[in-house]
């Protein structure tokens, strides 16, 4: 599930100094300097330069930085280091997922230790997935290596649209539950993560900038050998609510896609709840390093 359009002519030289001011927005939550878990503030500033460059340059980019802000705004959100948070994932069919998991938010790595069966643990270290030893039944029907940042990358957009490798299209706005929404279409750079192939469609609320939804596909390759995706769908976003100055959704609704219309279905096919939430700086490395007796995950 890893993810800029060209440059305007509506751009303006006065969008950059519009763009700073939003990624840098005030908010009352901030990293405690003499903490020696805290993320380095020259790691931030880089982040924050390339990220706003990336942006300034297309319609589409602005629109996402203006969402970024509303939802507490890139600065704290790279300040706030790894973060830890209940998915419970609940399809119509299918398997339950309930896991506590935390992420790395800089180099993308998870740790997952599941609430239903706690003695079961999986995750991604960067460049492995791992599930505990024993759990080969649960890896088989959950997928480690898919499943270790997929909750991740849906809570945390609009943050994940400023990294690299991501694509930003203005499409026309579309409507969920009577309300309109301007939109932005996300496509991948070739070789990005294990589903290049993979897009989404973000929903910004007109007024507030805060995400409402995201329509998405699947097309992760181990799933899809030859190539190919799932059926469309919609996600909802709803209850914003603020951990440490950053607004997420705490609850999901996902939404099937009529084929042949494009219209999003009344059928509710998953929810999904977000719980828990918290910012823990910086954990040790080796705390998202696989453990000594851990299995890893063969192929995708």
């Amino acid at each position: 599930m890893n993810i800029t359009s060209k440059m305007s002519s509506l751009f303006k030289p006065s969008v950059a100094v519009v763009l700073t001011a939003l990624f840098l927005q005030p908010f009352a939550a901030a990293v405690d300097e003499s903490s020696a878990n805290r993320v380095p503030q020259k790691w931030v500033e880089k982040r924050l330069e390339e990220s706003q460059k990336r942006l300034e340059g297309s319609p589409a980019g602005q629109l996402v930085a203006k969402s970024i802000a509303a939802h507490g705004g890139l600065k704290r959100w790279h300040e706030a280091g790894d973060l830890t948070f209940r998915f419970i994932y609940t399809p119509q069919k299918g398997l339950v997922r309930d896991t506590l998991q935390t992420i790395d938010t800089w180099s993308s790595r998870a740790r997952h230790r599941t609430l239903t069966q706690p003695e079961i643990e999986f995750g991604w270290d960067g460049k492995q997935a791992w599930h505990s030893k024993g759990a080969e039944e649960f890896a088989k029907k959950i997928n480690p290596r898919f499943w270790a940042l997929t909750p991740y990358y849906f809570v945390a957009i609009p943050f994940v649209l400023a990294d690299s490798g991501v694509k930003l299209t203005l499409v026309e706005d579309g409507t969920f539950e009577g309300q309109n929404y301007r939109r932005v279409k996300v496509t991948f750079g070739d070789g990005v993560g294990d589903a290049p192939d993979d897009y989404y469609v973000v929903y910004i609320h007109p007024k507030t900038h805060q995400v409402g939804g995201v329509r998405y596909i699947v097309s992760y390759k181990g799933f899809f050998k030859d190539g190919g995706h799932s059926p469309e769908k919609f996600m909802a976003y709803e209850n914003q609510s603020s951990t440490d100055s950053i607004v997420f959704p705490q609850s999901f609704r996902t939404f099937s896609v009529n084929k042949e219309t494009g219209q999003i279905t009344k059928e509710v096919i998953t929810t999904a709840r977000m719980t828990d939430v918290k910012f823990e700086g910086r954990k040790q490395a080796q705390y998202f390093s696989v453990p000594q007796h851990a299995t890893l995950q063969e192929g995708l």
